[in-house]
């Protein structure tokens, strides 16, 4: 990425600093797509944004990537760096704690990990869901 006398910077290259400007790029083009309603004005649909995080926490569970939800028929862009670098999801809670300001939906998880040495951790996790224009859910 930026180079130090020739070397790549350790502490800002990898994929999570690529991961974190795709989804960077993701929303900066969401907010320049040349809609002339303010994010405040688009509408969130409650019932859609669970079933979206259902369906996203299910095909990471089966080993599916972000890209393939964002391909697939429901075309969900999702941005969570533990996803993106490959960390599997055991099992997964969609807690019932939830607030909307009208335009996301904030919705906590419990979520079980197992790393490649087979050791499990347990993470309660808070999303952040639109539905309009796109279905978008992301980790804070």
């Amino acid at each position: 990425m930026f180079a130090r006398s020739g070397h790549v910077c350790p502490e800002i290259s990898g994929p999570r600093v690529t991961a974190f400007l795709n989804v960077i790029t993701c929303l900066c083009l969401l907010l320049t797509s040349g809609c002339s309603q303010s994010a405040r004005n688009l509408p969130l649909d409650q019932e859609v944004a669970r079933q979206s995080l259902t369906t996203a926490l299910t095909a990471w569970k089966d080993g599916k990537t972000p890209d393939d939800i964002q391909k697939g028929p429901h075309q969900i862009i999702c941005g969570d760096h533990d996803w993106e670098s490959g960390m599997r999801l055991v099992s997964f809670e969609i807690l019932p704690e939830e607030s909307s300001d009208g335009t996301n939906l904030r919705k906590s998880c419990r979520l079980e990990f197992e790393d490649g040495a087979g050791a499990r951790s347990t993470q309660t996790i808070e999303y952040i869901i639109g539905t309009s224009p796109v279905i978008t859910i992301f980790r804070p």
